[in-house]
């Protein structure tokens, strides 16, 4: 509307990695195929079982030590539990992997009720997937903002037509990265965007008409679109 005449460029990337290494050595290969499943009133969907064992044990067996005892008490007593948001966002930073044809898809846990472990609403799953651990830290995700904001001005032949941006990102931005984690994004989106003028928003943006016109968790999720 503001530039009838302009050309516009994007670009996504996921914020989230394999894990820099096992937590555990004693522990098997991480990785496990849903055995069990089902839907809950709302539409999420619910693991009972990975590889024939309660699903949250074997999540948890593949989170460091220190992270996964935060958890534990919604395992071992999840009635007496406040919300599982308020566990500082570590549940937020170990999503799980399904590799597909169509490319990695993200899944991340939103509560935990014994041996159960639920998804954020969004992914359809099915028995006999596989997942493997994923992970997300502060680093990273100060850096994957500025990685969608350098593949767009690849596209480009300059920063200098540059009239403005917008990023949206997913809220794990701000709940991990924290307000110095905030401001380095902002610092570094204004290098790879030539200080262009940027509006940028934080939320859940990701869960929208995608992947065959069904809500899709992009879990870690950070994007820019540049006005040129």
């Amino acid at each position: 509307l503001c530039w009838p005449t302009a050309t516009v460029a994007s670009a996504f990337v996921s914020g989230a990695c394999d894990p820099p290494e096992r937590p555990r050595a004693s522990e098997p290969a991480a990785e496990g195929v849903i055995t069990d499943l089902e839907m809950s009133e709302k539409g999420s969907v619910v693991v009972k079982t990975i590889d024939g064992r309660p699903a949250s044990e074997v999540w948890l067996s593949w989170l460091p030590e220190e992270d996964a005892a935060k958890l534990r008490p919604w395992v071992d007593d999840p009635d007496c539990q406040d919300p599982l948001a308020s566990a500082e966002g570590r549940n937020l930073q170990y999503p799980m992997g399904i590799e597909r044809a169509e490319g990695r898809i993200m899944v991340c846990v939103v509560d935990i009720k014994g041996g159960e472990i639920e998804f954020l609403q969004g992914v359809e799953v099915s028995v006999g997937e596989r997942l493997f651990p994923q992970y997300v830290d502060k680093a990273t995700i100060c850096g994957k903002t500025h990685e969608a904001a350098q593949a767009v001005v690849a596209k480009q032949a300059s920063t200098s037509d540059i009239r403005g941006a917008f990023t949206f990102s997913c809220g794990i931005n701000s709940i991990l990265g924290e307000a110095d984690g905030m401001q380095d994004v902002s610092d570094k989106m204004a290098c790879a965007l030539g200080s262009a003028p940027l509006f940028g928003m934080i939320g859940g943006p990701e869960l929208g008409h995608a992947y065959g016109y069904k809500a899709s968790f992009a879990c870690v999720m950070y994007s820019c679109l540049v006005f040129q």
